[in-house]
């Protein structure tokens, strides 16, 4: 669903590209899970091997609307936890190495300068691992 859901977004964001509307899109590093079992994606494969998921954050540029952060990954405190926060419902344990107000500082972008935020699904993560810190 998410793969679908992105597809369509950069769908969206080629055409404007095209027309000169958006002029920049980062990927920003919101998180990392490491799962000992990778048979929770896929039942009866790979039972007991783990995995390493992902958890990318999307800043876009709009010349016209500013900025837009599509998912704002997983809770900012999880950056101040060396172990990271494991979350036994899911069997994952997650990381961050920075908080999103350090990346977005990091791109030269205050979080007062984000005008929208859209999330997804995963971004339940987010209220698993704590508050997500708002822009």
């Amino acid at each position: 669903m998410r793969r679908m859901f992105l597809t369509v977004i950069l769908l969206v964001l080629a055409t404007s590209a095209q027309a000169g509307e958006v002029d920049r899109l980062y990927v920003i590093d919101c998180g990392w899970a490491h799962a000992a079992d990778q048979s929770r994606w896929s039942p009866h494969v790979n039972a007991g091997v783990p995995i390493d998921l992902a958890d990318n954050c999307y800043l876009l540029h709009h010349s016209g609307e500013g900025y837009l952060l599509f998912d704002p990954g997983i809770g900012d405190r999880v950056a101040a936890l060396s172990d990271g926060v494991t979350v036994q419902a899911l069997g994952q344990t997650w990381h961050r190495t920075q908080t999103l107000v350090a990346a977005l500082a990091a791109l030269g972008v205050k979080p007062a300068d984000v005008r929208y935020v859209a999330t997804s699904i995963p971004t339940i993560l987010a209220m698993l691992t704590s508050s997500p810190t708002p822009p």
